[in-house]
């Protein structure tokens, strides 16, 4: 039974990998719930059976390390932070859009433990590294069918984002990989038996699921031409490995093709990797190669080759960058969307959001410098500390964009040094390691340094935590003994004991997955057309808001979006209307008072009641939230917004000067930034207060320039500017 279940466990562990590339369109937020159910059901379950399996075999169970010593260190903290977080239970079960939280750390420091106890020598790792690398091409193959237009690119138009719905995700995701394919390279030589086996599953991955989207094909898919050409290389690629795989007739020229595989798919990731266009993924790749380049031309005694191979590596590198800053400023580079990104870099820019959204972390830090406010609280800080200047930027921000200050938010000093804790123990059992020659250290130093670096300008996701924690475990694989093998007599796991434990693991995943599971489902349903109508649809949401934590709010958000569409559409009975306004007010009532501090709670419903007519319910809401976050223009919009509908209405003229008065404060805060000042102006005329509007008008300079077109043509028409 040992042996068995060795081997589904080993099984289970290398197929993790592809959890990478689940999109689950029936679900909301397809690019993450999807992935994050799959790992938690699978880790789950890896986790029932490393138990039976450590129980009766002692050589399997945890062997003490500094690198789990830290993790623990690092759950211990966190788990006492989110205790005393605002919102504990974002803290705990996070939402869809992220799904984080506690959950997801506990299930993390459980991924840590089996990979560094049941991957236990080089052939284990190989396999797993060679694993991953395999779904990496079928997602290097996925990039490129976005980039021909063969399927949809979903961040943007031109910025490659594979199957996790985001191009930084992606870009982390490749550096990981192109890395990888580096150490595997190294370490086995131009061996052709694990690379082309990674080829093959890769490529045949991405055949089946070719084929599967031309016979179900969606707006999301399109076939091409180029599509149709990369689907023919995938195809040749399987026929030319399988050949070379498994004729002796190639077998003399294995050094050749295994040395020629490995530089294409180097280079084919690197492709895809400068066409993510993301700075932070490949400015961290190159510090990686250089450092990396740099520990093997000072440390490697032996091999001359890679030495050598480290030397033509720096200097390429030096050489593509210092030739990009001569060019950086030619029509080329200005005019090519990904180059100019590059190019556009500056750290003095005080417009972009990190520049603004880094010293609010800093002083939601000094409120809570020991242990932070918890996991996925930083929403709160975000409002306490909002400055006016982020009002170009999207309205809500719950990370840092940057993975280190989100964890010092989040756990606090003690936080961030546990997270700290596990990059500088890696580093020293890689770096005395002696299961690593000088180029497998460089290469995985590098790596780290390279994941450190881009994560100052990105938060991380469950891909990105998953191939941490894989790197954390290959690291401790560099603390163990080889040599030594534990001679304790081993026990053979009985068939009662797994059946009992295979029970506990459905109990603990119906607990922990099913509710939130539902939740998403359900949601999900709510937003389309149902046989029952729009009181089908109110069912739905109502069944999502009340079955669980995760989704809450955002089951709330779109109940409001539907109420408003019912409210708004015509040939629906008043009565029903009315309903759908009871059913909002008392959901959203029931979250506020449950989450008092969550100021998105009290703004939306605010702003519903004021938009359907409720000013005495909406208002003193929306005063609520403005004194939660005094700086936020768009509270203040929305304030105005109300007294001028209810002045229309009403036609008592106080509603008007509050209005005016909102707008007027909204573009106190910095009269230099444009759209409040619009705003201001555009009410001021539209309302013909136009003393008013020609006096703010005579502030500034060229209006012809500093104005949109909609505004000069009022002002022309009111005879204001000419």
């Amino acid at each position: 039974m040992n042996s068995i279940v060795k081997k589904i466990l080993k099984a289970l562990i290398y197929a993790l990998p592809a959890v990478s590339l689940v999109v689950a369109d029936g679900m909301y937020f397809p690019f993450i719930t999807g992935k994050s159910f799959l790992f938690r059901i699978a880790v789950e379950l890896c986790l029932f059976l490393y138990i039976g399996l450590a129980f009766v075999d002692k050589s399997y169970r945890p062997k003490w390390s500094n690198i789990l010593k830290a993790f623990i260190y690092f759950v211990v903290v966190i788990f006492i932070a989110d205790i005393f977080a605002i919102n504990q239970t974002k803290a705990f079960f996070s939402n869809f859009e992220r799904m984080e939280g506690f959950v997801l750390i506990a299930h993390l420091f459980a991924y840590f433990v089996i990979l560094a106890n049941v991957l236990r020598d080089k052939r284990d790792w190989d396999r797993m590294l060679y694993s991953t690398t395999a779904i990496s091409i079928f997602m290097t193959f996925f990039a490129f069918l976005q980039f021909f237009g063969g399927a949809v690119i979903n961040q943007s138009n031109t910025r490659l984002d594979g199957t996790l719905g985001n191009s930084a995700y992606l870009a982390t995701y490749l550096v990981f990989h192109i890395f990888f394919l580096l150490y595997l390279w190294i370490s086995n030589g131009n061996k052709l038996k694990g690379i082309a086996d990674s080829v093959i599953y890769g490529s045949s991955i991405y055949i089946l699921y070719y084929l599967m989207r031309i016979a179900t094909a969606d707006d999301s898919f399109n076939y091409t031409k180029a599509g149709g050409i990369i689907f023919a290389i995938a195809l040749l690629t399987i026929v030319k490995m399988c050949w070379l795989r498994f004729s002796k007739v190639f077998a003399k020229y294995e050094r050749i093709h295994a040395f020629g595989l490995y530089v294409f798919l180097i280079l084919a990731e690197l492709v895809a990797l400068y066409y993510t266009s993301t700075r932070g993924g490949l400015l961290g790749f190159i510090g990686g190669a250089i450092g990396a380049s740099i520990i093997v031309i000072i440390f490697e005694k032996e091999n001359k080759f890679i030495k050598k191979a480290a030397i033509a590596i720096l200097a390429t590198l030096f050489i593509i960058v210092a030739g990009f800053f001569v060019v950086k400023n030619t029509n080329f580079v200005q005019t090519d969307p990904v180059l100019n990104r590059f190019a556009s870099i500056s750290f003095h820019d005080t417009t972009q959001a990190r520049a603004m959204i880094w010293p609010m972390a800093i002083k939601a830090w000094e409120e809570h410098p020991v242990l932070g406010w918890g996991q996925d609280n930083f929403i709160f800080a975000f409002t306490k500390y909002y400055v006016p200047e982020m009002i170009s930027q999207e309205p809500w921000f719950d990370r840092a964009h940057n993975a280190f200050l989100d964890w010092l938010v989040a756990g606090g000093l003690l936080g961030l040094l546990g997270w700290l804790l596990l990059y500088v123990f890696s580093f020293v059992s890689i770096v005395r390691s002696k299961n690593f020659n000088v180029p497998e250290k460089a290469v995985l130093l590098g790596l780290f340094g390279a994941f450190a670096f881009q994560s100052l300008f990105i938060f991380d996701n469950l891909t990105s935590y998953m191939l941490f924690v894989l790197i954390l475990a290959l690291a401790s694989f560099g603390e163990r003994n080889l040599v030594e093998e534990t001679k304790s007599k081993k026990e053979e796991l009985s068939g009662a004991t797994l059946a009992m434990l295979i029970g506990i693991f459905l109990i603990v995943m119906f607990l922990i997955n099913y509710s939130a599971y539902k939740q998403n489902i359900t949601l999900s349903k709510s937003l389309s057309s149902q046989p029952g109508g729009y009181t089908k649809n109110l069912e739905l949401i109502e069944a999502a808001i009340n079955a669980g934590p995760t989704g809450r709010f955002e089951s709330l958000e779109q109940m409001d979006n539907i109420a408003r569409s019912v409210i708004s559409a015509d040939g629906i009975p008043d009565k029903d209307k009315g309903d759908f306004a009871l059913h909002t007010f008392n959901a959203f009532g029931a979250y506020n008072k449950d989450n008092p501090d969550d100021i998105r709670g009290v703004l939306t419903l605010g702003t519903f009641l004021t938009d359907i007519g409720l000013y005495a319910d909406g208002i003193p809401l929306l005063e609520q939230a403005r004194t939660m976050s005094p700086k936020k223009q768009q509270i203040y919009y929305s304030l105005a917004k109300a007294y001028l509908i209810k002045f229309n209405r009403e036609k008592n003229k106080d509603d008007q000067d509050k209005a005016v008065a909102y707008l007027k404060q909204a573009y106190e805060f910095d009269p230099q930034m444009a759209e409040p000042r619009s705003l201001y102006l555009n009410t001021l005329v539209a309302i013909d207060r136009l003393s008013e509007a020609s006096a703010l008008l005579a502030t500034i300079p060229d209006p012809k320039i500093n104005l949109d077109k909609n505004t000069v043509d009022m002002l022309v028409g009111k005879g204001l500017l000419k």
